[in-house]
């Protein structure tokens, strides 16, 4: 997963840059939503949801900030019967410590920050930075920042 969403956030970045489309914040959008849908179910199917669902969007026209909704049936085709297994039944190994877990996400840069907005604010373990630069600011004012 991780592999995909770094390759995904570049591509973000790369579209942002060309400034001929204004779908940064659809395009987060959507990999939120495909980050989120690896937390339930498993990610070889989801991610072949992903690409398919992103080539369809490239053949039919990357510019409509709405078409980046992924429709609920084509998400039930794909994940019907992709369920992780439920942790329910028998205990899940813990991570060493929640420091571990903490530092694991330093590195990472917040998408909610760069999109809709950082709920978890002071809290978030993820570094809120522009996805572009890593300056202080977000993707929406990285063009404002650059051209000063």
């Amino acid at each position: 997963m991780k592999r995909w969403s770094n390759a995904f956030l570049h591509y973000v970045a790369v579209i942002a840059e060309f400034k001929r489309y204004d779908i940064t914040a659809a395009l987060l959008d959507f990999h939120a939503r495909i980050v989120k849908l690896d937390d339930t179910y498993e990610w070889e199917p989801v991610v072949n949801l992903a690409l398919q669902f992103h080539r369809q969007r490239c053949l039919a026209g990357i510019n409509d900030h709405d078409a980046w909704q992924l429709p609920a049936n084509l998400i039930y085709e794909h994940l019907n019967n992709a369920l992780k297994p439920s942790r329910s039944g028998a205990q899940a190994p813990k991570p060493a410590s929640n420091t571990n877990a903490k530092q694991n996400t330093r590195d990472q840069i917040c998408n909610n920050w760069n999109g809709p907005g950082c709920t978890y604010g002071d809290k978030c373990h993820r570094q809120h930075v522009c996805i572009i630069c890593k300056g202080l600011h977000t993707i929406a004012e990285h063009k404002a920042v650059a051209k000063k």
